[in-house]
């Protein structure tokens, strides 16, 4: 028994009542579409002859898009129709999926014991498998499937699943590089989902890679000396950070902790400023770059004022026009261009809304969110 090399899907996990324009990919076939699209896998759909022609012809259209093969099982040829699939592949003998939601399927039967392996969808027994029979409740949840039955088939302790937390947006980037059955690196990667129950995918996997801020839903910066006390996650990063602190030899890719700093931009510049005491003789000197950190409270009741005189929204406040900003520009060791920046680095919608300001007078009418740290955009050495 060798790792998953290809994979064909039934009409009967693909296809969802027909809408009101014809046949419908059931929810969430789409993204399983996706991911193994940027897999190692050999990937096609299958349908019995009884099915629709406008079902056929979709199935037929939704491979195409893929570059995935479709073909239709007739009976008394439905081996051969498989067993051709392989060889025009070029993976005969080794293992496959075949996935389907029908639970007294001849074509399943027909085929075990030749390489195949048969997974059905909605039972709720996850990757509960007997070498022949494979037993998930989603199909989502296929790719972590695949994954684990590969580390147990191959029976190498140095194989390594990879579980990766990250919105669809960067799931479909990072799956391009990070295959999905690459068992010669040692390394498979295999995306996890905040839909279904974590516990269940974590214990599944050996580490987890995350882009935790994209899970930022409020940040207060300067709340506490300890940065996690103003960060507040969504519910499945909490419940990913309880699991880690439960599970300790999961491996989490970057502890959160360590990410902390990283979220405020006034941290940051602390963080760079500690290099400077690594300079060493004869070595390259380090050195952080100038700012300033131009804070809200600073300028409340200058602002306050303004807005008492002038009868207007605070949103539309100069709130860069303070007095004293062009001497503390001059102490800060700052010159032109100087580059703007929210303080908060990240998890709200405001956190790259920047500016490039090349003299004094561009200060007037900038609206960029404080508070703010302005620092030069050409350190120098």
């Amino acid at each position: 028994m060798g790792a998953v090399r290809g994979v064909i899907l039934d009409e009967s996990v693909l296809l969802s009542d027909d809408g009101d324009d014809g046949p419908l990919l059931k929810p969430g076939a789409e993204a399983v579409l996706r991911r193994l699209r940027y897999s190692d896998l050999r990937v096609g759909f299958c349908h019995d002859g009884e099915v629709s022609s406008q079902k056929a012809a979709f199935l037929q259209k939704t491979a195409r898009m893929h570059s995935y093969t479709c073909i239709s099982l007739t009976a008394p040829d439905i081996i051969n129709s498989f067993n051709q699939v392989l060889l025009e592949w070029g993976i005969a003998g080794d293992r496959c999926f075949y996935v389907t939601s029908k639970k007294h399927e001849a074509a399943a039967y027909e085929i075990v014991g030749q390489s195949w392996v048969i997974v059905h969808i909605g039972v709720d027994c996850c990757y509960t498998t007997n070498n022949e029979f494979l037993f998930i409740e989603k199909l989502e949840q296929l790719p972590l499937a695949i994954c684990c039955f590969t580390k147990k088939a191959l029976k190498n302790l140095s194989l390594l699943i990879i579980g990766y937390l990250m919105k669809p947006s960067r799931e479909e980037d990072f799956a391009k590089a990070a295959t999905l059955n690459s068992e010669q690196n040692r390394l498979m990667f295999v995306p996890l989902s905040f839909e279904f129950p974590l516990e269940s995918q974590l214990q599944a996997v050996d580490a987890v890679l995350h882009k935790a801020t994209d899970e930022i839903i409020n940040f207060k910066p300067n709340t506490s000396t300890e940065f996690s006390q103003g960060v507040s996650f969504s519910t499945g990063m909490c419940e990913l950070e309880r699991f880690i602190k439960d599970h300790p030899e999961c491996c989490l890719i970057d502890p959160l902790k360590n990410i902390y700093p990283l979220l405020d931009r006034h941290q940051i510049q602390q963080i760079l400023l500690g290099l400077q005491e690594i300079n060493m003789q004869d070595h390259c000197r380090l050195r952080a770059p100038y700012f300033l950190k131009v804070h809200f409270l600073e300028l409340y009741f200058f602002a306050a004022y303004i807005v008492y005189c002038n009868k207007i929204k605070p949103e539309k406040i100069d709130a860069f026009n303070e007095p004293n900003l062009r001497d503390q520009l001059s102490e800060a060791n700052l010159s032109f261009p100087i580059i703007v920046k929210p303080q908060i680095a990240c998890g709200v919608g405001d956190a790259h809304n920047m500016a490039l300001v090349f003299k004094f007078e561009d200060f007037k009418g900038l609206h960029v969110p404080l508070p703010a740290i302005l620092q030069v955009s050409n350190i120098g050495l």
